[in-house]
């Protein structure tokens, strides 16, 4: 993670990480992100935030896959499988094609495609974070 480096610890348990500060994806409020194994990656500023996505129809699906590729720059529908199946065992080229064409059709993503007969490149195009989108686009449970 960037700006994330180890300090000078005199502890023997080894090095110490300097905290970070983060903008939560939903509400925008500021948090401190700690380096842990349990919230070293943590997105959300607290669990109500986490639950308001996860309250829209299919929003923890469309919030991953706009966070891959909001941080992950520009990707093909192939990127985007190998990277999810590693914790969503249904992914797969054509089932995120599908997904990212609902994305495209409200020009929160746009898609090129290279050479004909070639995948097409997703690029996240919002200047809103992928939290603020599923509210704004997706419909509750």
């Amino acid at each position: 993670m960037k700006g994330m480096r180890p300090l000078k610890s005199s502890s023997p348990h080894g090095k110490k990480h300097q905290p970070l500060t983060r903008e939560c994806t939903v509400c925008r409020r500021d948090y401190t992100l700690t380096h842990d194994e349990r919230r070293g990656n943590q997105r959300f500023c607290s669990r109500d935030c986490h639950r308001i996505v996860t309250s829209y129809k299919k929003g923890h699906r469309d919030f991953l896959l706009l966070t891959i590729l909001q941080e992950g720059g520009s990707m093909t529908s192939h990127d985007l499988a190998r990277i999810t199946t590693k914790f969503w065992k249904s992914a797969t080229q054509r089932s995120i094609g599908l997904i990212m064409k609902a994305w495209i059709g409200r020009g929160i993503i746009s898609a090129v495609r290279t050479q004909p007969k070639r995948p097409y490149t997703y690029t996240f195009e919002s200047d809103l974070y992928p939290g603020e989108l599923i509210i704004k686009h997706c419909r509750k449970k």
